[in-house]
């Protein structure tokens, strides 16, 4: 079995400050020198709130997320970006919601093994429901993504 040593840190964009960085997460380096047994490769570890492969973190995803659970979906996504914070393009949130929708059975999959869904549900869209589990589920986080995240240590979205 090999060591991990802590490698580097993991910059990327920030969303506030077009000029900034902001710490994503740790590299980790299973070392293979001297008698060690390790692999030799380095292997990225992320902060729960942080979505690998995107600019966008959950904190800033799930404003957004919960006001379309609470138009019940009859509301339009674009209303609903409008309605919080959202630093991006509407093409952006798109992209990002049809990525979710094709990674919902994953998602949902990790909520059915942490507890059960909500019993009454006058949803018909998949991604809304699996929005409305997770509220339930983590009642009293700011962003119950990066609880799930935390929780099963694995992203959300992969």
């Amino acid at each position: 079995m090999g060591d991990l040593n802590l490698h580097s840190i993991l910059y990327g964009n920030d969303v506030h400050n077009p000029a900034g960085r902001i710490v994503r997460g740790q590299r980790l380096f299973c070392s293979n020198r001297d008698k060690r047994e390790g692999c030799g490769r380095t292997t990225p570890v992320f902060l729960s709130h942080i979505i690998p492969g995107y600019t966008i973190s959950a904190s800033i995803l799930w404003p957004v997320l919960a006001a379309l659970l609470q138009a019940m979906g009859s509301g339009s996504i674009a209303a609903c970006a409008e309605s919080v914070p959202w630093p991006f393009s509407l093409e952006a949130l798109y992209h990002l919601l049809r990525a979710l929708r094709r990674r919902l059975d994953r998602l949902r999959t990790g909520l059915f093994s942490i507890g059960p869904p909500p019993l009454v549900s006058s949803l018909s869209d998949p991604l809304l429901h699996a929005v409305e589990h997770l509220r339930a589920l983590f009642p009293g986080e700011p962003c119950p993504l990066s609880a799930f995240s935390l929780l099963k240590q694995r992203c959300w979205l992969l």
